[in-house]
């Protein structure tokens, strides 16, 4: 093994640990803490360098995704945290990698947000519109607060799927040696 490989292996493995860490962080307190996107952004250009990805593939990715979750923040679709993390993920995805993680946190996030919307009483109410009571008027519960989704844990799936996929590509040109 090349001290370059040891180091990538190194850098994908404090990229799920700081992954890891804004998912629990967002699920304690719905924040997201600047310093880990920060964190995940700085070490993707040594990773770049060190032969694990392509820079410019990076970069573009990275911006796209971020110019996007800043439309979706305008639009208070997605919270800045999330936008910033997934920006700075996307970073390691590259364009070969990026549309598959979209996909995989986008899964993750609507079973996430669909479990929080039954939790919260969406589905009682949705059938409180439909049913009569014994007296023919239709029984709607008190609303509740809006559903809200710590999105970091989803990116987090995404996170896992960057990783190994970036350390089975490592392990597959190590093999061509």
């Amino acid at each position: 093994m090349t001290s370059f490989f040891s180091l990538q292996i190194l850098l994908l493995a404090a990229l799920l640990g700081l992954a890891v860490t804004a998912a629990i962080t967002d699920l304690r307190s719905y924040r997201i803490p600047n310093r880990i996107s920060l964190a995940i952004a700085a070490g993707f250009p040594i990773f770049a360098l060190a032969g694990g990805t392509d820079f410019r593939s990076g970069l573009f990715a990275g911006g796209l995704i971020f110019a996007v979750g800043v439309f979706f923040y305008s639009r208070d679709w997605m919270g800045g945290g999330d936008v910033k993390l997934l920006a700075a993920l996307s970073l390691w995805a590259g364009t070969d990698l990026v549309l598959p993680m979209i996909v995989i946190i986008t899964l993750t996030g609507g079973i996430m947000s669909f479990a929080e919307w039954f939790r919260i009483g969406g589905f009682n109410r949705l059938l409180a519109r439909h049913i009569p009571t014994m007296d023919g008027a239709f029984a709607m519960p008190a609303a509740r607060d809006q559903a809200v989704v710590p999105y970091a844990a989803a990116i987090l799936a995404g996170a896992l799927y960057v990783a190994v996929s970036r350390a089975v590509i490592l392990f597959g040109s190590l093999e061509a040696f």
